[in-house]
């Protein structure tokens, strides 16, 4: 039997993952998405103020559809976008910085720095001529070194054109 509510719509799929009477269900979903990154299973969330506060009155004000933090501090930021824009990867890196850069305030030291992990489901492939549906974005050199693993950016999306595959972890992006 099909079910009336499409999970795709933003403010059902906000109800699944981002509701306190569903913390169990975005806990499977993280360790579903990130399980074999993490060091140990995310057993508790908690959910988070989905408004990235302003600094200044100027500051680009952003809200996500869903985010957490874990028992160790590290974040989560789900979100859910149907159709791509131009100028979608910029806001996703965006979102991801304002997500890892928000831990911290003036005077306080960087090792309070937790690792972060947007994941965006879209409804679009966004590289083009490229047949995976899941990718991982983290901040890599072009021989595969890691700067610095505090999570990064994943990217499951329709492929339309060919069989599912999974990437290897890309070396762009933040």
């Amino acid at each position: 039997m099909r079910h009336p509510i499409d999970p795709k719509v933003d403010c059902v799929f906000k109800a699944l993952l981002g509701a306190e009477s569903n913390r169990d269900l975005l806990i499977h979903f993280l360790n579903a998405i990130l399980g074999a990154e993490l060091p140990r299973p995310i057993t508790a969330v908690e959910i988070q103020n989905p408004y990235n506060e302003k600094e200044f009155l100027d500051d680009k004000l952003t809200v996500v559809d869903v985010k957490a933090r874990d028992a160790t501090g590290q974040l989560y930021q789900v979100e859910i976008q149907l159709l791509n824009h131009r100028d979608l990867p910029a806001r996703i890196l965006y979102g991801w910085a304002d997500l890892y850069s928000a831990q911290i305030k003036e005077g306080e030291s960087y090792r309070k720095l937790r690792p972060s992990y947007a994941i965006w489901l879209l409804g679009q492939t966004l590289l083009a001529d490229d047949p995976d549906y899941a990718h991982e974005f983290r901040l890599r050199d072009p021989h595969g070194r890691v700067f610095l693993d505090h999570g990064g950016i994943w990217g499951c999306w329709s492929s339309v054109n060919s069989p599912p595959t999974r990437s290897k972890p890309s070396s762009s992006g933040g």
